[in-house]
């Protein structure tokens, strides 16, 4: 291949890659964006990334904090990858993006450009205005699970069952009064060892057994040997689940 179609191809990769980032939507969590002029010492923006880092730690959301730091742990390991800067610069792009409705993470260093960078730039976009109205939100119901279940300074309710997305009852339950923390049911979910069912196109047993953790319950898995497992099998269809303080 010739230099100057090798450069057309470039040229096309890197404006297809523009592209691709300019139309992509985040999905709550962080996305870096870091542009390096050819000059810049690498090391000069590893120690940038360090001091980021330990600003991060300091942010009250656990689930923000680890988003963060995660995207900021991704983006120093991208820049080990060059040993200096290119001649015209370069860009790197980590973070997760929404793609088909579904989280796709993306770590992407990019330095075929016609001319050289003449800026540096930074960016760590954790959608703050939307974080900063689901945190307001998930506070709000958490004040009024206080209202709504303590009388008299004392709990009103056996058990609270904490529905929904994984994030959500995970902020929620960080931030509840510590008397309903102790009313919170957890989930044991049970499945039938030899369940016929696909979730994703792929068995529902390997994807439960792998993904479990992320619904936040324990798993079991029964037989249909026993009584009680054939009941189990025949009256609820080989799954359930079961909650516990």
């Amino acid at each position: 291949m010739s230099e100057q179609v090798y450069d057309e191809v470039e040229k096309w990769r890197t404006r297809k890659l523009l592209i691709s980032l300019r139309d992509s939507k985040g999905n709550g969590t962080s996305m870096i964006s870091l542009i390096i002029p050819p000059k810049e010492q690498l090391p000069k923006v590893q120690r940038m990334l360090t001091d980021e880092y330990g600003t991060a730690t300091n942010i009250k959301s656990r689930v923000n904090r680890l988003s963060v730091l995660a995207a900021i742990t991704s983006a120093q390991q991208k820049l080990k990858m060059y040993n200096k800067v290119p001649d015209n610069g370069l860009a790197i792009f980590v973070g997760t993006i929404l793609e088909q409705n579904k989280d796709k993470k993306i770590s992407l260093g990019n330095n075929a450009y016609q001319k050289p960078i003449n800026t540096s730039f930074y960016l760590c976009v954790i959608l703050n205005f939307m974080l900063e109205k689901r945190y307001n939100y998930v506070k709000k119901i958490s004040e009024l699970c206080t209202a709504l279940y303590i009388s008299n300074d004392k709990v009103n309710v056996e058990g609270l069952i904490l529905t929904g997305y994984t994030d959500f009852k995970n902020e929620l339950k960080e931030i509840l009064d510590q008397r309903l923390k102790r009313r919170v049911l957890l989930k044991k979910l049970i499945v039938y060892e030899n369940l016929d069912l696909e979730y994703e196109s792929q068995s529902f047993i390997d994807y439960i057994a792998e993904n479990y953790r992320d619904y936040n319950c324990e798993l079991a898995f029964v037989g249909d040997k026993s009584p009680e497992g054939s009941q189990f099998v025949e009256g609820f269809g080989g799954i359930g689940v079961y909650f516990k303080i």
